[in-house]
């Protein structure tokens, strides 16, 4: 069972957030559903690395791939590491000070290896996600304004397809009307 006082801690940190960033891996492929709606609540964007892919489906508005998440990496306040060990982009791309690490992982001894967490949680993603989001909702830290999809693009510039800053908004309605 995932520990209370650490999904507290973490959704805080997430609440508290400018400039979120998940980065998904293998350890993340049974809780899709949950990655995805914790996604869309914290309007943070979804780097999936190697193992990772297809977590969160490629044209999710707030799917990025690696160009975009490198650039984005540099200015993000709380990195959110969900079954991943976070070796890459740690290694190559850095850290600093004020960047802060969320890890979430079924093997409580990755919480420490790479880069350790600030908040580590152990347990499985599909069941610490759900309890996470709700922690995160109490305390009023979901769709804050400063994180919109278009707000993400705007930071990174562009998105595939070369859509142009804040079109994911428009693009996301599109999609619901076509899908209805």
């Amino acid at each position: 069972m995932p520990d209370a006082g650490a999904i507290a801690d973490a959704a805080r940190l997430i609440a508290g957030a400018r400039r979120p960033l998940i980065v998904v891996g293998g350890g993340a492929l049974d809780a899709a559903n949950a990655v995805s709606g914790f996604a869309e609540l914290v309007q943070a964007p979804v780097y999936s690395y190697r193992m990772g892919r297809g977590v969160l489906d490629a044209r999710h508005p707030l799917a990025i791939m690696l160009p975009a998440a490198h650039r984005y990496w540099k200015d993000c306040d709380v990195v959110i590491g969900i079954g991943t060990r976070l070796q890459m982009p740690v290694q190559q791309w850095g850290t600093d000070a004020g960047m802060k690490f969320v890890r979430i992982d079924v093997d409580e001894a990755q919480l420490e290896l790479i880069r350790a967490a600030d908040v580590g949680i152990a347990g499985r993603a599909a069941d610490v996600l759900p309890r996470l989001a709700d922690e995160v909702e109490r305390i009023g830290g979901g769709r804050a304004p400063g994180r919109q999809a278009g707000a993400v693009v705007g930071v990174l510039g562009h998105r595939r397809g070369h859509r142009a800053v804040g079109d994911v908004d428009e693009a996301v309605g599109e999609r619901e009307q076509r899908v209805r």
